[in-house]
């Protein structure tokens, strides 16, 4: 059964010179300030790649929801997609383990 959920894609830089960013995806049923370290089930992935990959897989993969995407991590270091319709079989495919309670 498909749900909806706010997926918060975000952007760590490396902590410290040369240190290769990585993304992240935090998945809620409501809107959070994902500074506020809520604890909300997230998906982390290596590379710029990883994460296209991810999202290509919840149907965000064409190139203009990409090109949102990429420049909302360049200029404000996070993305949100709202009202995601996903079901437990499609948050699992991209990393994403909800807990018991909210699956």
């Amino acid at each position: 059964m498909k749900k909806s959920y706010w997926l918060h894609v975000r952007w760590y830089k490396g902590a410290m010179p040369g240190m290769q960013p990585q993304y992240g995806i935090i998945a809620t049923p409501t809107p959070i300030d994902t500074g506020s370290g809520s604890g909300a089930p997230q998906a982390f992935y290596q590379s710029w790649e990883h994460l296209l990959y991810a999202l290509g897989l919840i149907g965000y993969g064409d190139a203009k929801k990409v090109d949102k995407v990429r420049q909302s991590l360049v200029e404000h270091g996070s993305y949100l997609i709202q009202d995601a319709q996903l079901d437990d079989d499609e948050l699992r495919a991209i990393g994403v383990e909800l807990p018991q309670s909210v699956a």
